[in-house]
């Protein structure tokens, strides 16, 4: 403890001397303190505690919230993959005609400008006569471009030409709702999530010759590419089955005649064998009696070997006329199995197929 001189001076009492005493210190306590800085100036600094528990819970909240994520996105993509099986009635009928696409663990997405979070997941495809349907998953989207009116989802094969992809409807939709009626309980649109169900049928011939193809997704009229993916094109099964006795019919007032004679069957759709002397009489607007007679006669039901019964509702095209034999193609959104179908009644005429 430090004392002036003149201090000193000052405490002279006689022929003795006296200190005062300040800040009365122990030599223990002095030790203490001096032990104890040394070892502070020593110790490496720690973060505390409580700082490294709350490092551990934001990473375990972050960890959750990024796996919370994943698994909503993966829930949607496989709750509308069943939901599709289910349409299609996959489990039933085994069609090779219809295939699903698995998760892509990280996207091949092309994102533009703003849109990065945008997610394009293919889910499956169904194939029909002369396309393939493709379906697909866009989150997270704005409704107004699951209607393809202004705005719009559009695919190309090659980046010049595009074709616009249409909602998949649900149950709650009525048959022939026009696009101006559309609300989002009429699709598959998880508003949630934002996660629109989308389908665009593509040609076979945009697929290469190893049967896939490179599709890229944009919004219209954005020009702002989305995403892109490549998807493998189903095998279109089908089965030719001719009657053992062509199924005969004619106009009335006409002598001429026509003969169906047989169907080819494929797992979403039937051919028509249709055979006419004349074809030239279904393109004649006056020969409307030709055509009446051959829609007649180019539907019928379809018998299974379970005992139940699939509709061919009536053909809409004739794909083909070759070697005086049209081809009358009917499809449905639906597959079946194409070797339980055992007959087939047109009419009132029952055939069997072999």
């Amino acid at each position: 403890m430090e004392y002036k001189i003149s201090e000193l001076l000052e405490l002279i009492e006689e022929d003795t001397v006296r200190l005062e005493r300040r800040n009365d210190v122990s030599p223990q306590k002095i030790k203490e303190t001096v032990m104890n800085k040394i070892h502070s100036e020593n110790k490496t600094s720690r973060p505390s505690r409580r700082w490294g528990r709350t490092l551990l819970i934001a990473a375990i909240i972050s960890a959750f919230f990024a796996v919370s994520a994943f698994a909503i996105g993966y829930s949607i993509h496989r709750q509308r993959q069943q939901e599709l099986r289910e349409k299609y009635h996959i489990d039933q009928t085994g069609t090779d005609s219809y295939v699903e696409y698995p998760l892509p663990e990280d996207g091949d997405e092309a994102a533009g400008d703003g849109v990065e979070d945008i997610r394009v997941t293919p889910l499956s495809a169904v194939s029909y006569a002369n396309t393939v349907d493709i379906y697909f998953n866009v989150s997270p989207i704005d409704f107004r471009y699951v209607i393809p009116d202004e705005d719009c989802i559009e695919l190309s094969h090659d980046g010049e030409h595009w074709v616009y992809a249409e909602p998949v409807y649900s149950d709650l939709a009525p048959s022939g709702i026009s696009y101006a009626d559309i609300t989002q309980e009429h699709v598959l649109y998880d508003a949630q999530t934002r996660t629109a169900t989308m389908h665009c049928y593509i040609h076979p011939s945009r697929f290469w010759e190893s049967g896939d193809a490179e599709l890229t997704v944009r919004l219209f009229p954005d020009d702002v590419l989305i995403g892109r993916f490549t998807v493998e094109a189903p095998e279109l099964e089908k089965r030719l089955c001719l009657f053992d006795r062509p199924l005969v019919f004619s106009p009335e007032g006409y002598d001429e005649s026509g003969r169906v004679l047989g169907i080819e069957l494929s797992a979403t759709g039937v051919w028509f064998l249709v055979e006419m002397e004349d074809f030239s009489l279904m393109d004649r607007d006056e020969n409307t009696a030709w055509i009446r007679a051959a829609d007649q006669v180019t539907r019928g039901t379809l018998h299974m070997a379970d005992g139940s019964d699939f509709s061919a509702p009536g053909c809409d095209s004739i794909q083909k006329y070759e070697n005086g034999i049209a081809y009358f193609y009917c499809n449905w959104q639906d597959t079946i199995d194409i070797h339980a179908v055992t007959a087939i009644t047109i009419g009132d005429t029952s055939l069997q197929l072999n």
